[in-house]
This record gives C-alpha cells, sequence and structure tokens, in this order.
C-alpha cells in the first residue's frame, strides 16, 4: 500500500466510524440534530434565513433499519443528514464586468481551492457593492467546495488575517451548532476517492456539482466530541504520512545522487582496481586504427576532460566506432515496405521502449543499412540530446530513425562502458558544452566526434559494467522498497 493509498483507507476507516472508538458518554448525534434544528428555527424568527421547504429527515424502524439509500452503515450513536440540513449553503458572486458595482475586492476562485488548503499566491479582485460585502464574505471555518473544474475539492478557510469574497464557482457552506467543518471536508475528500461523488457531478467534458446535486447528498453526522477527535487523529496520522514521504523524497534523491558518484568514479577508473595483466588500451586502440585502416590523431592532452589511469587512453568515439544516423521520415518519398522504427522518444536512460513503435516504408536496399544488432549503442540526437540505451532486443527486428546515432562498436568494445559514460557526461554537464540549438538541443553527428570518451582495457570495461549494474540493482531494490 502506496502513501496515498494509505490516506485514502484512513479517511475511509474516519468516515464509517471506525478510526477512533465511540465514547458511550458523548452526546449522540441524535442531540445535536435537534441543536441544529432549534438553531434553524431562531434564525428563521429573526429572518436571517428561510424555511427549507425540502428538508428530509431519516426515518428508522423499530429494527434501527432505514428506508433511504445511504452509502455505507455508521455507528448507533451517528445519524445521517444532506448537508443543507446542517449547514447554510450558498454560491459566491458572478463576475461581470459590465454589471458589477462598487469597490474592487479580492476574491477566491475554484483554482484557489485546494484539496485540505487554500492557495492564496493568485488572488483575483472585482466589484463589490457595500450591500454584498457581508453576504460574500468567507469566515472562519467556512468551508469552501469546487462547484466546477474538479468538482467537490474543497478546503476550509482558516486565515483570520485575510479578507476575501468568493465566486459563483464555489459554494460556500457554513456549519450549525459548532459542527467541525473539517470532518466534512475530510467527508469530501472520501467521497471523491470512493467514487460517491461522481455519481451526483453533472457535464461531460467538465463536471459540475451544482447545489441541487450538492442537496442530494447525504453525509454521516458523529457526536460532536467523536467529529473532533476523528480530525484529530486523522491530521496526526496525515503528519506522519507527511513525514514518511518527505524521507522518500530524501532517499530518492540520494540514491539518484549515489548512482551519479558510482557513474563518476566508473568512468574515472575509480570504482574497480586495475590489474597489471589486462592489455593495456592504447594496444587496442592501435589494433582497432590497423582494422580500420585509419590514421593516427594527436591531440592536445589539455582537451580530455579529466584524468585516467595510465592503462587507459584517450580517444573520439569514431574512432572505436562506426556512427551513422537513421533514416528520415519523408512520407512523399520513402519507397519500399512498411517496418517498424524506432524514434528518440523510445530511447531511454538505459533502456528503449518498444510500447509505441512507428512504422515507415523501407526499401530492401535500406534494410541492412538501417538494421540494429545487439550491442549497437543507440543515442538521441535531439529532445534530451545525448540520452542513450544499448540494444539488447535480439527477437525483435526494428530500423531507426534519423532522430537517432546508431554506435556499433568495434573488436568487442563494452557498448554498455560507454552508455554509462554518457550517463555521466549529462550529470556533470560535459555533454551540453556539445549540444547546439536554443529551445531543443541537438547533439550533431559533428558534436558527437568532438567530444573525448576514455578507453579503458577490455577485461576493466567489463569488470567496470559488471560492478556498475550490481550497485545499481541494490540501489533500484531500495528504491523500489520504499514505493512499496
Amino acid at each position: 500500500m502506496n502513501t496515498k493509498q494509505l490516506r485514502q483507507k484512513i479517511l475511509d476507516l474516519a468516515i464509517r466510524g471506525k478510526l477512533v472508538p465511540q465514547d458511550p458518554n458523548d452526546e449522540p448525534a441524535s442531540v445535536l440534530v435537534a441543536k441544529i434544528r432549534a438553531e434553524k428555527e431562531r434564525l428563521i424568527k429573526e429572518k436571517k434565513i428561510k424555511r427549507d421547504k425540502n428538508e428530509s429527515f431519516i426515518f428508522y424502524g423499530e429494527d434501527k433499519s432505514h428506508y433511504e439509500k445511504l452509502p455505507f452503515e455508521v455507528p448507533e450513536s451517528w445519524t445521517w443528514m444532506r448537508l443543507t440540513d446542517m449547514a447554510i449553503v450558498a454560491l459566491g458572486k458572478t463576475l461581470d464586468k459590465q454589471k458589477n458595482r462598487g469597490e474592487y475586492n479580492p476574491y477566491l476562485r475554484s483554482v484557489n481551492v485546494r484539496w485540505g488548503h487554500i492557495a492564496l499566491d493568485d488572488l483575483k479582485e472585482m466589484k463589490f457593492e457595500e450591500s454584498e460585502l457581508e453576504r460574500y464574505n468567507i469566515l472562519e471555518g467556512d468551508l469552501l467546495i469546487c462547484e466546477g473544474g474538479e468538482a467537490g475539492r474543497c478546503a476550509v478557510w482558516k486565515n483570520q488575517s485575510v479578507s476575501v469574497k468568493y465566486q459563483n464557482a464555489i459554494h460556500r457552506v457554513r456549519f450549525y451548532s459548532g459542527i467541525n467543518s473539517d470532518f466534512y471536508m475530510y467527508a469530501l475528500w472520501h467521497y471523491n476517492n470512493s467514487h460517491i461523488l461522481e455519481n451526483y457531478c453533472k457535464g461531460v467534458t467538465i463536471k459540475h456539482l451544482t447545489g441541487q446535486a450538492l442537496d442530494l447528498l447525504y453525509f454521516p453526522l458523529p457526536p460532536l466530541s467523536e467529529q473532533h477527535r476523528i480530525v484529530s487523529e486523522i491530521e496526526r496520522l496525515f503528519l506522519l504520512i507527511d513525514s514518511i514521504e518527505e524521507n522518500k523524497q530524501s532517499l530518492e534523491q540520494v540514491i539518484k545522487q549515489a548512482k551519479s558518484k558510482v557513474l563518476d568514479l566508473a568512468i574515472h577508473g575509480k570504482l574497480v582496481p586495475q590489474d597489471p595483466n589486462d592489455e593495456p588500451a592504447s594496444v587496442l586502440l592501435e589494433r582497432i586504427k590497423a582494422e580500420q585502416k585509419t590514421k593516427k590523431q594527436t591531440a592536445d592532452i589539455s582537451h580530455y576532460p579529466f584524468v585516467v589511469p595510465e592503462s587507459w587512453v584517450w580517444c573520439r568515439l569514431n574512432d572505436i566506432a562506426n556512427i551513422a544516423l537513421g533514416k528520415t521520415l519523408d512520407k512523399q518519398k520513402n519507397k519500399g515496405e512498411f517496418k517498424t522504427y524506432l524514434r528518440s522518444v523510445n530511447i531511454r536512460w538505459g533502456h528503449v521502449d518498444l510500447d509505441d513503435l512507428k512504422e515507415m516504408k523501407f526499401e530492401e536496399s535500406e534494410l541492412e543499412k538501417y538494421n540494429i544488432l545487439e550491442g549497437d549503442l543507440l543515442i538521441c540526437e535531439g529532445g534530451e540530446a545525448g540520452r542513450c540505451a544499448v540494444w539488447k532486443n535480439q527477437s525483435v527486428s526494428v530500423r531507426y530513425q534519423n532522430a537517432i546515432h546508431r554506435v556499433r562498436f568495434y573488436a568487442k568494445i563494452n557498448s554498455d562502458f560507454y552508455m554509462y559514460a554518457l550517463w555521466h557526461y549529462n550529470n556533470s554537464e560535459i555533454l551540453e558544452e556539445y549540444c547546439k540549438g536554443v529551445t531543443i538541443k541537438h547533439l550533431t553527428g559533428q558534436s558527437l566526434n568532438l567530444l573525448y570518451f576514455p578507453l579503458p582495457p577490455l577485461s576493466e570495461q567489463k569488470r567496470i559494467v559488471s560492478q556498475i549494474e550490481t550497485i545499481f540493482n541494490q540501489l533500484d531494490e531500495i528504491e523500489q522498497s520504499i514505493k512499496a
């Protein structure tokens, strides 16, 4: 169970009366109902509210059974009520720049009302007349519910120092008789999680929780003291979950930093010890150049990014591999039969994603040219330029597009080592110095051939890759355990 599911479970238990024990000394909810009705009668006599012609009552039989369709069972000391029977529910003011009069005042929109808190960093203003200020005022403890957008999303107003009004995209719920508005915020949160709420929302593209729909919803009403205990326990448990999530984020960051450090040590030749019996990399490089009939290149040592062991040498990628871009997609000009191909979006760090393969036409003469073989290193030319993975899917036959460099190494050089080298170059921002472009970065073939890479002895390449993968697997296991 993850932390999101844990929160949902806590709310489920809370709203069903199973999170805290019932106290037989609590004044039962039926008494609270009587107090609410008495308060409403007083306000009606004072002409502050109008009598609700549709006020509803839950009728229980002698066997404690009820005849209304209620969402779930609750403890005997609880009862059920509609929100409109235990609170004054009112929509806010309509924004109409042509008709609105008065002075400018800040007001809340539905975008300001988040789950459990109010965001005040983007308040708008509209005109309110003097006679409207009290009508559209928000007091501490008011429950604010979104009418549209994510209909039902809600929060309790607790900002006494800020004076704001509210728009007609929000229901303001002002409870009678000291009812705990936080309890009903959590109740709505549970109704949203358990899909009860969506049965009452109207609309296809944008859902709305109208006043009429809200009036149809029944909510459990616990004794007042129990409401406070439930809210207190929810908040205590949610704080613990917040702490767990913060620790998870911290640990995930530590794991990311640890992987980066492992790559740094690996590419500097400090992850595994050098073996004096290994064939030096200089001999390997000379052999490759002889086989490929390329001239020996000399370079200024100051161009090298860092110091490497004596048994290593520096080289460019095109000294040790054949590098080629894939085929250009041109629906007008492409001929041949449709074949699946890789785009840069399929290349992730360390793996190739085959979930969304496209097809384009390849002629018979192009099939081998744009083929991908096991061990080919595939590097993104654009997007997140330099992102790369090694092809290991022997059972799948694919080609590749010109947004990808295919790097095919000579002399059994370990392509995983150079995948990790590029990963390190990306982490340490070496790569970005070679990428072109402002909005979208590109690692062109010319730029790729300017990059210097360390070349360890073949045997050491394998030992380094094996050690990286061992450590990464251990770190991945830790990361998966904290996400479970």
